[in-house]
């Protein structure tokens, strides 16, 4: 997976072999967010039968277990981006 934006190395990602990778994985090896990203408008974006799809995530939400979720399991290909926050 690749990840873009506002984390301290953006770069590819790839899973362990045998067991998939989570958004807050990758974050965690890009180093986390930086100071001013907007950690709660990130962006995945998927290719499901040849179309785009864009999965917005709250990863405060993530933290918090809201609604039964604890992290997303991410598939090959997909592409995150960390947006930085607007002043």
């Amino acid at each position: 997976v690749m990840i873009f934006g506002e984390v301290r190395s953006p770069g590819v990602y790839d899973a362990p072999v045998g067991r998939p990778l989570t958004l807050l994985q990758v974050i965690a090896r890009a180093g986390g967010f930086t100071d001013i990203a907007a950690r709660d408008r990130v962006r995945i974006v998927r290719l499901i039968d040849g179309k785009e799809k864009t999965i917005k995530v709250r990863v405060s939400d993530l933290l918090r277990g809201r609604d039964g979720i604890t992290d997303i399991d991410l598939r090959t290909g997909d592409v995150i981006t960390v947006p930085e926050t607007l002043f």
